[in-house]
Formats: C-alpha cells, sequence, structure tokens
C-alpha cells in the first residue's frame, strides 16, 4: 500500500488527501454500461498526481484520469465542478454497507427552492444550512498546479447558494447534499466571499452531462432479496420472457451473473423452490420470475433492467459468457431441479451487504450463505 503522503486518501464519508488536496466522496453512481464510479468535486482531483487511490487508509486501487471531469486542467469555464472516480463492482458493493450514507433516497424529482432546508453530508456529521438561491454563472477559485488560484466560471443551472448553520471544512468539498426526504440534490463545492455562505453543484445537472444514474438506498420489499437501485421514474410496461427456460435463465443472470457458479445455482433452486410453493408466489417459471418486486433484477428501477431484455449479441463478451452458464443451469434446473440443493429449501434471499437486513427477515437466521448472498428456508411455511 503507497504511503498516504503521496496517494489520494479517501476517508468515508469519503475524505480525499494527498497531504495538500481533500474532500469528500458525495456518492455510488453507474453509467448503462454498468460501471461504477464515486462522484466527487472536480476541483479536488484535477491536479493530482499520484497513481493510486487510498480509500480510508484501508483499499488502494489504481488511478489514472478521472473518468468524467470539471473543471478540466487549464480550462477557464466549466459547467460544473464534479468527477467521476472508476471503480471496480466488488469494491463499490463492500463500500455499500460500511458506509449507508453514500446512498440517498434517490435523485430529488424537483429543484430545491429558496428557504427550503437541505443537509450536508460530511465526514463529521450532518450540517443543516438553507438554501439562498440558484446561480446561472457563479464563479469559484480553482487552484493552478503551481499554487496560485483562477476564477472558474460555472455556467447555466448548475450552482445554488446557501447558507450552512455551522462550519464546514476545506476537506467537505464533493459532500452530498441531501432534501429533508434525504433525496439528493447536490454535492457542496465550497464556500462562497459572501461570509457564512456555501454553494453546491446540482447533482440532476451532473447526471444529464455524465450520463450517470445515482445508485439509492434498498426500498423496502417483500421478495428474495433488496438491492441498492438507480434513481429515476419508473420505466414504461417491458416485454417479458414468456418461456420458462429463457425467464428462468435471465433471472439466474440478473440476480447473480457477477457472483458465480455456485451463487447462480443458489438463485435457480430458489426460483424452484418457490414454484413448489405456488400461492402468491406464483404457478410456474415465468410467473415466479416476473412477480412484482420478487426478483429484484427485473425491477424498472433496477440497476440490472436496461440490460435484461438485450439479444445476446448486444452483450459484451464476459456478459454473453455469463449468459449461456445461466442458460445452462436453467435448462439443468427445470429438467432435474438442483441437485443437491445448496440452499436447502430456500425461498428469500438478500445480499450480504444489506446492514441492516431486511425487515422480512425479523428472527430468522441463513441457512447458507453462498456467493455474498444469505438465503432463507423458514420464512414462508
Amino acid at each position: 500500500m503507497p504511503n498516504p503522503s503521496q496517494s489520494l486518501l479517501v476517508r468515508l464519508q469519503l475524505n480525499l488527501s494527498d497531504g495538500q488536496t481533500k474532500g469528500t466522496i458525495a456518492t455510488l453512481c453507474q453509467d448503462a454500461t454498468g460501471n461504477y464510479y464515486l462522484l466527487t468535486c472536480g476541483h479536488v482531483v484535477v491536479h493530482f498526481r499520484s497513481s493510486q487511490l487510498l480509500i480510508d487508509r484501508r483499499w488502494s486501487i489504481p488511478f489514472g484520469v478521472a473518468a468524467n471531469l470539471e473543471p478540466k486542467p487549464g480550462i477557464d469555464a466549466a459547467q460544473l465542478d464534479a468527477a467521476l472516480i472508476d471503480i471496480d463492482a466488488t469494491l463499490a458493493k463492500t463500500l455499500m454497507p460500511l458506509y449507508p450514507t453514500l446512498l440517498s433516497a434517490g435523485q430529488a424529482g424537483a429543484p430545491v427552492l429558496s428557504d427550503e432546508t437541505v443537509f450536508v453530508q460530511t465526514s463529521h456529521g450532518v450540517v443543516r444550512g438553507i438554501v439562498i438561491a440558484h446561480e446561472d454563472n457563479f464563479p469559484i477559485l480553482v487552484e493552478r498546479d503551481d499554487g496560485n488560484q483562477r476564477a472558474v466560471s460555472q455556467v447555466v443551472r448548475m450552482a445554488v447558494r446557501y447558507r450552512p448553520e455551522s462550519t464546514l471544512l476545506d476537506g467537505d468539498s464533493g459532500a452530498a447534499v441531501w432534501n429533508a426526504r434525504d433525496e439528493l440534490v447536490g454535492i457542496h463545492c465550497g464556500v462562497t466571499q459572501a461570509a457564512g455562505e456555501a454553494y453546491f453543484c446540482k447533482t440532476s445537472a451532473i447526471a444529464d452531462r455524465f450520463q450517470i444514474q445515482y445508485i439509492t438506498k434498498p426500498r423496502a420489499s417483500t421478495g428474495p432479496s433488496a438491492s441498492p437501485t438507480l434513481a429515476g421514474t419508473a420505466s414504461p410496461p417491458i416485454p417479458l420472457p414468456s418461456d420458462e427456460q429463457e425467464a428462468l435463465a435471465r433471472t439466474i443472470w440478473g440476480e447473480a451473473g457477477e457472483l458465480g457458479n455456485e451463487a447462480m445455482q443458489a438463485v435457480a433452486a430458489v426460483a424452484l423452490a418457490r414454484r413448489k410453493f405456488g400461492k402468491w408466489m406464483g404457478c410456474n417459471m415465468v410467473e415466479v420470475c416476473h412477480k412484482p418486486y420478487q426478483f429484484r433484477c427485473w425491477d424498472a428501477t433496477s440497476s440490472t433492467i436496461k440490460r435484461m431484455l438485450l439479444r445476446s449479441e448486444q452483450l459484451s463478451v464476459a456478459e454473453q459468457s455469463t449468459l449461456k452458464m445461466a442458460q445452462t443451469i436453467a435448462e439443468q434446473a427445470l429438467a432435474n431441479g438442483i441437485q443437491p440443493d445448496p440452499t436447502k429449501g430456500a425461498t428469500r434471499y438478500h445480499p450480504d451487504w444489506i446492514v441492516p437486513p431486511p425487515a422480512w427477515v425479523g428472527a430468522c437466521q441463513p441457512c447458507a450463505r453462498i456467493g455474498g448472498l444469505s438465503f432463507y428456508n423458514d420464512i414462508d411455511l
């Protein structure tokens, strides 16, 4: 692990520091292809030169140029003060349960209003603030490589001035700004020249500019799993596979394609157990897989829904490979079952990183843990 004085330190609520530069990570997000990113301010990382990103002094990952970045080096005009730091799926899923304030209730559907209360999620606690006004053209100061400062013009619809009720620190740049409903409205970017005032960039504008969606808190569910979802409005009804084998294969792939063969086998076993249970779970495999709010991969707000109905040739080589594996498992499961059943007859499961577990778990204990999933066979009796 590199020396912290030579690395970008992310201390969660994620503080970044290379000995001089400091900042905070706002949230986790994804693009349309499923890549994961950490969101922070652009001015925090614009001149960072280390090849490693150090997270909470615990994880070291390669760091090059931020995937998307504004303001860019040498450019004196920027629409945003924001940057995306590329991370892999394993790290993203590790951070989610450890730092729950990385996940909001979703992007706010309406802009904040003057005099509305907002809440800045800093590493030293939540700081309340009152919105003053939206700014169409807002100047900020950004350091050059030589340490001198230059003004950068923030243009249309990107900045909101607000008055924090307590002191914000240098390392708070990038901290998430929530409304009273825990919805994401912005990222704190800095203080203004006016005494007692600060400003934030709108996360709605960042999402539009960088073509990303924010991963949100798990919502309440009575189904087998509960996963963080992508913010946004529900998609219109989509055509679903009507063939039992294809429905099961896509469900296995969507739920556990990244978790390996054993986890995919386990998801198939749960689907079979739910079909056997019948009743409200469904009487055939198509009903079981597509029952609303059961398997999250089919939910209109899930991070996988866009790829669930793509033709095989539209998928990446890696996705095609895991889908083919899922199709083989589905064929064998429908023909002969999953023998022996690694889940011991489980009808429900949830990812291990959901802490605390979903409410439907109650006092029950997992009957099996496979591939990062906890399974339960004593709830639906």
